[in-house]
């Protein structure tokens, strides 16, 4: 075998030895970059406890809407002070872009009856009782372990009250990021998620 023959085999084998790295390289690359992207972002998912799929349950947008206060959010033994307030509110607001009234009931009136009672008093169609289940407030930013809020809003018929669905929501906030994690922000994405697939109607300017 010639020295130039030896030459060029060698150099074909350096060659192919690094296009292989480079495709590992690449592959390593691709499985990083999903796995990133995953923990990146944050997590929604919902549940049917009562009644029907969302696809097969529509709210009709010329009834209005009363909206309960739910106790506040707590972990372990922290109780996080204004959440119910703050999940009442952003669930009035996702309901009234397809509701013309919404209201919000007095937080001191909390027994179903009770409830069902105002509700018909000021004429709503809808009762909607938001109640919060789980906030988990966490420093994701430097532990690496998301906040967490779960909520389940049940939708009650006033004329009858009977309860025409109940759905729980979860969500999860990213696991990689700079800054901490707003839960008011994870249940406002997932209410507006949920409320926007009760209706047929478009959301009213």
């Amino acid at each position: 075998m010639t020295m130039e023959f030896r030459g060029i085999r060698h150099c074909i084998s350096a060659r192919l030895k690094e296009g292989s790295k480079m495709r590992n390289d690449v592959l390593w690359l691709s499985v990083t970059l999903l796995a990133l992207g995953g923990a990146c972002t944050s997590s929604y998912q919902q549940r049917e406890t009562t009644g029907v799929q969302a696809s097969a349950f529509q709210l009709d947008s010329g009834k209005s809407v009363l909206v309960t206060v739910p106790a506040d959010g707590s972990y372990g033994d922290r109780t996080y002070a204004g959440t119910g307030r703050t999940v009442a509110q952003k669930t009035a607001a996702a309901f009234s872009r397809y509701s013309r009234r919404v209201e919000v009931a007095a937080p001191e009136i909390s027994k179903r009856d009770d409830l069902l009672a105002e509700a018909r008093k000021i004429g709503a169609g809808y009762l909607v009782i938001p109640t919060v289940t789980h906030w988990e407030v966490r420093a994701t930013e430097w532990s690496g372990i998301p906040s967490r809020v779960s909520i389940s809003i049940a939708i009650l018929d006033v004329a009858t009250g009977r309860e025409l669905r109940s759905t729980l929501l979860e969500s999860r906030s990213a696991v990689m990021t700079f800054v901490r994690p707003n839960p008011d922000a994870l249940a406002e994405h997932m209410i507006n998620e949920n409320v926007s697939a009760l209706y047929v109607a478009k959301p009213q300017s």
